[in-house]
């Protein structure tokens, strides 16, 4: 889904890759008062959006985000894979390594699939 038409097509080098484009939201919300963690989280949230497991009310509630709110919504966050670095010519993907106190961190096994986490806000 791109319920904010945030998606787009940046070419490098005669490839094309997929991004998704947090200005796509500022002229309805103002996403550039959030903290930088925070749009990361957004446009992890734009890059899953599906209907059912992250909806365009849980990226309109992320980009409203109040800091003096209370804890009141979990949103999903899904880790996507990040390019190794151990070979500068090769084009494999590795999971990124986060710590184990995660709750849905079954280990950092490079073949393993990531598992959604939940974040209160």
């Amino acid at each position: 889904m791109n319920s904010f038409d945030a998606r787009g097509t940046l070419t490098v080098g005669g490839r094309d890759y997929e991004i998704y484009r947090l200005e796509a939201l500022q002229s309805k919300y103002d996403i550039a008062r959030l903290p930088f963690s925070l749009k990361i989280l957004l446009e992890n949230l734009l890059r899953h959006e599906d209907g059912a497991s992250v909806t365009a009310d849980d990226i309109k509630f992320l980009a409203c985000w109040d800091p003096n709110a209370e804890p009141s919504r979990e949103i999903l966050i899904q880790r996507s894979p990040a390019r190794s670095q151990e070979k500068k010519n090769s084009r494999s993907m590795a999971w990124p390594k986060v710590p184990s106190s995660w709750p849905a961190s079954s280990g950092n096994s490079s073949s393993e699939s990531p598992q959604p986490s939940g974040v209160f806000f």
